[in-house]
């Protein structure tokens, strides 16, 4: 027999999970390719085989150090991408920016 506390923690995480099941789902096969974009952002992503949102997030999170570039905030990661610009990167963050967690600290 569990505790009702134990039962509330348990109901916590389910809830959590789902929640963050149904964000994914929104994403997962969201492809660039049916975007307008500019050919420089499709060119770089392609060469980093990232074709999908989740792809890209996935990787942003692998190490999500960012710094400031002309008074802008970057993710280093993107930056390290050849011909991934400051121009190009704007572009990517309009895109993702629904998706991507809060930055409070720049490194």
């Amino acid at each position: 027999m569990i505790t009702k506390k134990e039962y509330l923690i348990a109901k916590k995480v389910v809830e959590e999970y789902e929640s963050q099941q149904n964000i994914k789902t929104e994403y997962e096969d969201f492809s660039f390719h049916d975007l307008d974009i500019s050919v420089r952002l499709m060119n770089c992503l392609q060469s980093y085989d990232l074709n999908h949102l989740s792809e890209v997030l996935e990787y942003i999170c692998e190490d999500p150090r960012v710094g400031i570039l002309y008074g802008k905030k970057v993710y280093r990661k993107l930056m390290a991408i050849r011909n991934f610009g400051l121009t190009t990167h704007e572009e990517l963050m309009k895109i993702l920016q629904p998706y991507l967690p809060e930055q409070k600290n720049l490194r």
